[in-house]
């Protein structure tokens, strides 16, 4: 297994400024006039400072550190699920990108599988709970902070052959309207089809949080379709909507 890392970090910028008529930046103070205030003259007020509210970001840095250290642990247990896959499914393969957002006190927000072409939604699942239940560090300097993740697992059998977009022909179109019937947004599902054209498996992955609910029902809409042939061994398409 070959993981990336890619951590974005924002750091914030405090900055501080002095105002006053009584006192000034880094000098004395004035000596007071004596006597009474003379005809035409008002006694002198004291401006109002400006005062600047000071918020919090939205965003806030992840430790690289800490976020190498998670993941040095989390391995093992990455692992079991890409085996466990493997014993039902000697062809899984591919890439996966997982992003997380993490709230305060480490706490994990939501776990995006933004790009996947495994075509096993078991093995996504598995992964991403197994990420999610992780301890990751709390953002700092604000209220999220996001962690991506990508991992690339290779075959333990034999791997599908990766067909052509044009192999879809008329399936395509049938295909895109099962997925329409999961929902609306972004999503792109990967399949796998045996030499008949039936489904073997599927996963789905998203870029949006709202359509986290309807991955389960993409993988799943697929099964209604007949695909081509792929020939004499399995294939494998990603199909978005």
């Amino acid at each position: 297994m070959r993981q990336r890392q890619a951590i974005p970090l924002r750091s914030a910028l405090a900055s501080a400024a002095c105002v006053g008529l009584v006192v000034g930046c880094g000098g004395a103070a004035p000596a007071p006039r004596e006597g009474r205030v003379g005809d035409g003259e008002k006694p002198a007020v004291a401006a109002r400072p400006e005062v600047v509210p000071m918020t919090e970001s939205d965003v806030g840095a992840m430790s690289e550190y800490d976020v190498a250290k998670v993941m040095k642990d989390a391995r093992a247990g990455l692992g079991d699920c890409i085996a466990r896959a493997a014993e039902l499914r000697a062809y899984v393969e591919g890439g996966l990108e997982v992003t997380l957002h993490v709230g305060k006190g480490g706490r994990v927000l939501n776990v995006l599988p933004t790009r996947s072409t495994l075509g096993d939604r078991d093995a996504e699942r598995c992964i991403l709970s197994h990420l999610a239940k992780q301890p990751w560090p709390a953002p700092v300097g604000g209220k999220v902070g996001t962690v991506r993740q990508e991992f690339d697992f290779a075959a333990r059998g034999r791997a599908a052959s990766t067909m052509p977009g044009g192999w879809l022909s008329a399936a395509g179109g049938r295909a895109k309207e099962r997925l329409a019937s999961c929902g609306e947004g972004p999503l792109s599902v990967t399949a796998y089809v045996d030499t008949d054209g039936k489904l073997l498996s599927a996963g789905a992955a998203t870029t949006e949080p709202a359509v986290l609910g309807q991955l389960d029902c993409a993988a799943r809409a697929l099964a209604e379709v007949t695909f081509p042939s792929p020939g004499s061994w399995h294939g494998k398409v990603t199909i978005t909507r």
